[in-house]
């Protein structure tokens, strides 16, 4: 997703604060450490699913043997380095921050103890923000809370759960973690950015705003997704194999897909542990159709590293 899809485009940098995946050990493993180990390249705006996909097997056991980056939140140690980076540079600023609340925190939780008296979970979120104003966007309405940089750590540590949206009341810099990706954007001057992007507690990379370029997979995978596509279009049925894992696609249609002018299909494909339902597909041309097909399955091979972003 482009940085300007959820953060205002008028700033003079940006960058890119990519989530951690974790070990055995729950350390954090960073994605240039997944991009060695996997032989592949980490540019301003890889996807983990890309850069976490080798061609070959390595030979060392891969990093993140634990767990893959958090999607719609931010770490907590990397929250906190960005804390301190905010709090040196805009010292108790005010601030307003908003997280989603779709995750559960409308509905309160009761338990019964063994004589069978139930009792209400405390609730995490206080009062005056859950009965306070809610920030309302197209699909999604959010938790809005006031407060300076601490506070939104104390916040934090309390919800366990990072800002989906949070800025300065002064507009000198905001960030924005959509709910399904696994990295953060922030936009804000010059200086801070560098900041962020020098500091050894984030892998933050610097992006530009307008940059229409989209993230590729390595020519190798290029490669066996068009012979996929090919598959489905021929005998209707494709698998893509992976050191990651197994792609397996199903293309059906009660049209010839190769002699009608509007191409009606459904794709089925499943990833591992990650299926994929039925998508209906109707496109004008073949062109459009093989695109849309490509896209279907690349989303599915990233889907097999962790990443659905």
């Amino acid at each position: 997703m482009r940085p300007g899809a959820t953060v205002p485009t008028e700033f003079p940098a940006y960058c890119r604060i990519l989530h951690p995946a974790y070990d055995s050990q729950d350390q954090r493993v960073r994605w240039r450490e997944m991009a060695a180990w996997a032989g592949t390249e980490l540019t301003p705006h890889a996807l983990y699913g890309t850069i976490a996909l080798p061609e070959h097997v390595p030979a060392a056991p891969c990093p993140a043997g634990h767990g893959d980056p958090s999607v719609g939140a931010m770490d907590l140690h990397d929250f906190s380095a960005l804390v301190n980076i905010l709090s040196r540079w805009h010292p108790d600023q005010e601030t307003w921050w908003a997280v989603w609340d779709g995750y559960g925190w409308d509905h309160r939780v009761s338990v019964v103890t063994a004589t069978g008296e139930r009792h209400l979970v405390p609730d995490s979120v206080p009062a005056t923000v859950r009965e306070g104003p809610r920030l309302q966007l197209p699909y999604r309405d959010y938790l809005l809370v006031h407060g300076t940089a601490e506070d939104a750590m104390d916040f934090t540590r309390q919800l366990d759960q990072t800002p989906n949206l949070w800025w300065a009341v002064d507009q000198s810099w905001c960030l924005a973690t959509e709910i399904d990706l696994n990295y953060t954007y922030v936009r804000g001057s010059r200086e801070l950015i560098e900041n962020m992007v020098a500091s050894d507690l984030l892998e933050a990379l610097p992006i530009r705003v307008n940059d229409a370029r989209r993230p590729m997979p390595p020519a190798w995978l290029d490669r066996e997704l068009d012979k996929a596509v090919h598959s489905l279009l021929t005998i209707g049925h494709a698998e893509i194999r992976t050191e990651q894992g197994v792609v397996r696609a199903v293309l059906t249609s009660d049209h010839d897909c190769r002699g009608t002018l509007t191409w009606r299909a459904e794709l089925m494909w499943r990833a591992e542990h990650h299926d994929r339902e039925a998508v209906a597909l109707q496109i004008e041309s073949p062109e459009a159709f093989k695109k849309k097909l490509w896209h279907e399955l690349w989303y599915a091979v990233n889907c097999l590293a962790g990443d659905s972003g």
